[in-house]
């Protein structure tokens, strides 16, 4: 053959299925594998300790970040100078969506003045919820659902100010491969 077969699995480790016995020999035939993290890496070396690993990180341009507008997307949902909690990502358990809506009960006892912000497909208000996230949603008083912005529907360029306008960004998953080893 006249090419080098790169392997990039992707994996959610803590899926039964990433498990499979199937996934060593994949690995074992190809020429480099590339993960995102040091746990995808090892992860990858318990099934196939013989695959050249190589860690490259997820991919973000912290070019894309220099014009951020916070505050523009604060003033178009009228947040104002709010503290602001906020999520960006897919709307599911898994992605601990439900955590951090029960999260927010507990700090708006304390601040009821702090916004949550859920930025991504499948928000707790759209047809297209989750029943966990909808329930955890519709858990939430008139007054505490007040204090949520929901944003399904952006552009990829907004995404940087959106991360602009958050205070403390919320990232609660049991799902991803971006575990700290040791």
């Amino acid at each position: 053959r006249d090419f080098a077969f790169v392997g990039i699995p992707l994996f959610h480790t803590e899926r039964p299925w990433a498990a499979s016995p199937l996934f060593g020999p994949i690995l074992a035939r190809c020429d480099a594998v590339v993960a995102m993290t040091n746990h995808e890496k090892q992860f990858v070396e318990q099934r196939s300790p013989e695959c050249d690993v190589h860690v490259v990180g997820a991919g973000v341009d912290p070019a894309s970040f220099s014009g951020a507008d916070g505050r523009r997307i604060r003033a178009r949902h009228g947040i104002g100078d709010a503290p602001v909690v906020g999520y960006v990502g897919r709307m599911s358990a898994s992605k601990g969506v439900v955590t951090l809506i029960e999260a927010m009960k507990i700090v708006w006892r304390q601040n009821p003045q702090v916004r949550l912000l859920l930025a991504g497909s499948g928000l707790p208000t759209s047809r297209r919820s989750e029943d966990a996230v909808r329930r955890a949603f519709e858990s939430l008083s008139d007054a505490e659902k007040s204090r949520v912005v929901a944003l399904e529907s952006f552009v990829d360029k907004e995404k940087a100010s959106i991360f602009d306008a958050i205070d403390i960004f919320a990232m609660a998953s049991v799902a991803e491969s971006f575990k700290r080893s040791g």
